[in-house]
């Protein structure tokens, strides 16, 4: 299967989308070679043209060269990026587009790309265990659709979702990332307060918290299971959650996702 990919716009998700690329292999493996980038800052991708990558001189140039097409611009940055892509012909390409609110009716409209993938991967996948959520067009076939699923499964999971969804899974998936590290730096703080003192108390906390999600996968029981077969009555687990439940954790969160969608609704209207 030979491919030939262009990314416009070299943030931190496209590098890692590169990096999924380079972790395919046989028929399916995309040599540097095949791979043409442009990034309106060249300075910042300098290190990528060292490794054999092709650089454009443009966001049409790069538009012009590969299929699939990575549109790893800002959702502010979109409009323009979008008239910049040239007279290419649109109706063979496979637009990927990880912009954060930016609907796929939208990016159709700007683009003139009728076959468009949104995706909403988040950080972790970094490091092997990112979650991706994706939806497509209906003019984007099953095989295609599954390839560009195949590439981003070899950094973590992949889950398809209804665009009305996306929002939702941004707060969840995505911004739910932050909500994580949130509560690890407040937890460290709190036990250190209470008399840990411990070097590796962050990493004590981050795997715990590892590990209630390895539970949580393995065990076949909802969180809200688990959670009840650790909260034994007048326990020191009943008592933090009741000190959690004054301060209305639950409602907290709640706002937290409801925020996190709503601005990404606001992106998308702002384009």
């Amino acid at each position: 299967m030979n491919r030939t990919f262009s990314i416009i716009g070299c943030g931190h998700i496209a590098r890692v989308f590169l990096s999924a690329l380079d972790s395919l292999d046989g028929k399916y493996a995309v040599p540097h070679s095949s791979v043409t980038l442009y990034n309106r800052t060249p300075e910042h991708i300098s290190d990528l043209a060292e490794k054999g990558y092709r650089i454009a001189a443009s966001a049409a140039e790069a538009f012009a060269a590969g299929n699939p097409v990575f549109l790893g611009v800002k959702p502010q940055d979109l409009r323009t990026a979008a008239a910049q892509l040239g007279e290419s012909p649109r109706e063979e390409k496979l637009l990927l587009s990880p912009i954060a609110g930016a609907e796929l009716s939208l990016v159709v409209a700007l683009t003139g790309c009728r076959r468009v993938v949104r995706l909403l991967p988040n950080t972790p996948i970094s490091v092997g265990r990112g979650v991706t959520a994706v939806c497509r067009t209906d003019a984007v076939n099953d095989r295609d659709f599954e390839y560009v699923c195949r590439v981003f499964s070899l950094s973590g999971s992949v889950y398809a979702v209804a665009e009305k969804e996306m929002n939702a899974m941004c707060a969840a998936t995505s911004s739910g990332v932050a909500f994580a590290l949130r509560l690890l730096t407040a937890m460290s703080s709190a036990a250190h307060t209470a008399g840990a003192e411990t070097p590796q108390l962050d990493r004590a906390i981050a795997e715990t918290i590892l590990g209630a999600a390895e539970l949580c996968l393995r065990s076949g029981k909802t969180c809200e299971q688990l959670l009840n077969e650790i909260r034994s009555p007048n326990g020191t687990t009943h008592a933090a959650m009741n000190a959690l439940d004054r301060q209305d954790f639950d409602g907290a969160v709640a706002a937290a996702v409801s925020a996190c969608a709503a601005r990404a609704a606001e992106l998308g209207k702002n384009v």
